[in-house]
């Protein structure tokens, strides 16, 4: 029987009344009867308040056949399984652990334990790759991306291991003919910003364009293709434009209702998404070894999580 309802509703009362009532009728042995709960709270009152229940049914009772069926219970009380999900699944595991293909002595991590395991291989396989100079790690650093900031994508897959991630490879984007363009429209555009810095600040228009005039004269930093990938993310973010800011009031209307939305959704921010498909792509075929690395681990530590 599932009985699923909200808090203080009684779910716990109709258990063990259940429960009671199948034992007093001589259905079921207590023996023959598991109640599985999610906390270990819980699963200390359910073994409390089931106990009370079949000690007050055997003085309740008149017929000698129920007392002979809820003395038997009382004898056998802790034949009964009341306990979380976690340790019945356990249970089960140590009944049954070569059909399992588990070591007979694997111990259960908690929590805490696991964290620091997962954290543990993945300092590990990064400091591996570290000596041998993976090609893999060297090609991570030309996306601009940090082993750090997978961190969370690896352990996320780690807990999940029956969810397996969806991926397809993309070819590498070309950033070229997308820079040409912010860079043509950002000339254009600085023409109407003016030299000093408005009161209130530049506008978001304005930081992208001047962004670009800055970094246009540094070969090194624009050949980089996360760099200029750092400069279409300017752009893509430059929706606001305040005219008063302009010193021409008329340009700066125009970029906002036409030019840099159809800069934008033409070149931008097609050029962002074909060039993040390709960085995911990448980084979930770098995280997928830790992740084997860890299960590989902990099987060899004979540990099992939840």
């Amino acid at each position: 029987i599932l009985v699923e309802a909200s808090a203080g509703s009684g779910k716990t009362s109709s258990l063990i009344h259940r429960m009671a009532a199948l034992i007093k009728s001589g259905k079921f042995k207590v023996d023959e009867i598991a109640a599985i709960t999610f906390t270990r709270k819980a699963a200390i009152e359910l073994k409390e308040r089931f106990q009370q229940k079949i000690e007050d049914s055997f003085r309740e009772a008149e017929d000698e056949k129920e007392k002979g069926y809820l003395r038997e219970a009382l004898s056998n009380l802790e034949q009964c399984y009341l306990g979380t999900i976690h340790s019945f699944c356990a249970r089960l595991l140590r009944e049954r652990p070569i059909e399992a293909g588990l070591d007979p002595e694997f111990a259960e991590l908690d929590d805490l334990d696991d964290t620091l395991l997962k954290e543990k291989a993945w300092e590990r396989y990064l400091l591996n790759l570290k000596i041998k100079e993976s090609p893999s790690l060297i090609h991570l650093e030309e996306l601009g991306i940090k082993p750090s900031e997978l961190a969370d994508c690896y352990k996320t897959i780690c807990t999940y291991p029956e969810v397996k991630p969806a991926f397809q490879v993309s070819p590498k984007q070309n950033l070229k003919e997308a820079i040409k363009e912010i860079i043509s429209f950002s000339d254009e555009a600085s023409q109407y910003i003016p030299d000093e810095e408005p009161k209130m600040g530049y506008d978001k228009l304005q930081e992208a364009v001047l962004s670009v005039k800055r970094m246009k004269g540094f070969y090194d930093y624009i050949k980089e293709d996360y760099n200029k990938i750092k400069l279409l993310e300017n752009f893509s973010k430059s929706e606001k434009v305040t005219l008063n800011r302009w010193t021409s009031k008329e340009k700066a209307k125009e970029y906002r209702d036409s030019l840099s939305l159809e800069l934008q959704k033409k070149v931008i921010n097609q050029t962002l998404k074909q060039w993040r498909e390709y960085c995911y792509a990448y980084t979930i075929k770098f995280v997928l070894p830790a992740v084997e690395y860890y299960h590989e681990l902990r099987q060899k530590v004979s540990m099992l999580n939840f």
